[in-house]
């Protein structure tokens, strides 16, 4: 099996059925829909909503509990080998509205990290914290304790770096991982309809 690293995936499956077979398999299979995102289809006992529009489909799955919109898009062409078949060529693809979504979080999550950075280029350290209040007319305890506090604050503000990263890498992670096992099922399903 394959691990698609970035949210999309392009197939071509060979199938022994028509165009005029595979269509009418694919309608069988789905539930119809214009709209794939927001539908409430989960009664149906079809696991795929989508439709088709003259040689071209699209579906995707149902989510029979809870709400998932990181399921990705199916669409594809069928296409006629020449007596011998058809060719059907398929890219799988997240919704472009969780596609946005990543991509402004992840974009959030950058400037966010670079802000931090900025102020972390020359970190000043407890005894350089401590000389430089002593020598602005500060009592040696209170510099103490001032340089005390600021090296407190600079290792909470190291942990926030650490954790920003967290922020940007965790939605895009959750996305590629459902995104590979939603590949899976959409392949094991078409390889069924298109009986290949």
């Amino acid at each position: 099996m394959k691990i698609h690293l970035i949210p999309y995936s392009k197939e071509v499956f060979k199938s022994s059925l028509s165009k005029i077979e595979i269509e009418q398999n694919i309608k069988d299979n789905i539930v119809w829909s214009d709209l794939l995102f927001g539908q409430n289809n989960k009664d149906s006992i079809k696991d795929f909503e989508g439709n088709i529009k003259k040689d071209k489909f699209q579906f995707r799955r149902i989510f029979k509990k809870g709400y998932n919109s990181f399921i990705p898009i199916v669409s594809g062409e069928t296409v006629d080998n020449n007596g011998a078949g058809s060719i059907v060529m398929v890219k799988i693809i997240p919704h472009k509205l969780v596609l946005t979504f990543i991509v402004f979080f992840i974009i959030f999550g950058l400037f966010n990290q670079v802000d931090f950075s900025k102020n972390n280029d020359e970190p000043l350290y407890y005894d350089q914290v401590k000389e430089l209040l002593t020598d602005n007319s500060i009592d040696e305890q209170t510099a103490r304790e001032v340089a005390h506090y600021f090296e407190e604050s600079k290792a909470e503000e190291k942990e926030v770096i650490d954790f920003s990263w967290l922020l940007i890498l965790s939605p895009y992670l959750i996305m590629i991982i459902i995104f590979n096992y939603e590949i899976a099922l959409a392949r094991s399903k078409l390889k069924e309809i298109l009986k290949t």
